[in-house]
């Protein structure tokens, strides 16, 4: 018998780490190690009911519900768009666009894409036409066509300033501009979001429809796709 003993406090039981010597093998290997004789199902039609520290509870395309535990070597991907207004000083931002010799682009900017912080990512002016971790920023750019790559320093009446060090680049937002992101952080989902998962989970774990009870499993990947576009934090309202 194989079975799961953690328990999420106040509300409902759910999935626990794995045996003792499965948690060993993770340690020695960051890559998820399915726990032994455990069944799997993947499913990319599932919705985000709550989601706490450590675990998730989703329905199913099948409707039902199962609480996930997520592990450190869960690979978790969170997709989404955000509003105009999320724009704030600090932030990492990368978009494209041509500069003329004041530092201002030539054309409004339409599509911004939200960088991911954790890691440092590389700030700088970049070629337009190379892409790829191992592309760097240019030294002493002129006025050209480039890929930009800075932090927020000023967003105020339809104008956005980014700051590469101690240059500042300014433009004007397009009404329609598209703010999009990728990130690994789940503490910005919120219920009703769309879920893909892949799972492993044992006989005995499985959901009781009759009885309310919800499936636990553990999750070897999560991908989220935020239902709204990320707002401010004044004006979310998370679980």
């Amino acid at each position: 018998m194989h079975s799961f003993s953690c328990r999420w406090p106040g509300v409902i039981a759910v999935a626990a780490c794995t045996a003792g010597a499965v948690a060993q093998a993770q340690q020695a290997q960051p890559q998820f190690v399915a726990p032994p004789n455990a069944l799997s199902f993947e499913d990319g039609d599932c919705t985000l009911e709550l989601y706490r520290s450590g675990y998730m509870q989703i329905r199913t395309s099948k409707q039902e519900s199962w609480v996930l535990k997520i592990l450190p070597q869960t690979v978790v991907t969170v997709d989404g768009e955000a509003e105009v207004d999320y724009l704030r000083p600090g932030l990492s931002v990368e978009l494209s666009g041509t500069i003329d010799r004041k530092s201002i682009l030539e054309k409004p900017i339409s599509e911004i894409e939200l960088i991911n912080e954790r890691g440092r990512p590389s700030l700088g002016l970049f070629p337009a036409d190379e892409e790829g971790d191992n592309v760097r920023p240019l030294r002493n750019p002129g006025p050209g066509t480039y890929r930009i790559k800075g932090k927020v320093a000023a967003h105020k009446d339809g104008q956005l300033t980014v700051s590469i060090g101690g240059r500042r680049i300014t433009g004007t937002l397009a009404d329609d501009v598209a703010i999009t992101f990728s990130s690994d952080d789940l503490a910005i989902a919120e219920t009703g979001d769309k879920v893909s998962v892949k799972v492993w989970y044992f006989n005995n774990t499985k959901p009781v429809p009759a009885m309310a009870i919800p499936g636990k499993a553990l999750a070897e990947e999560i991908s989220i796709t935020l239902a709204k576009p990320l707002a401010p934090k004044s004006r979310r309202s998370r679980r």
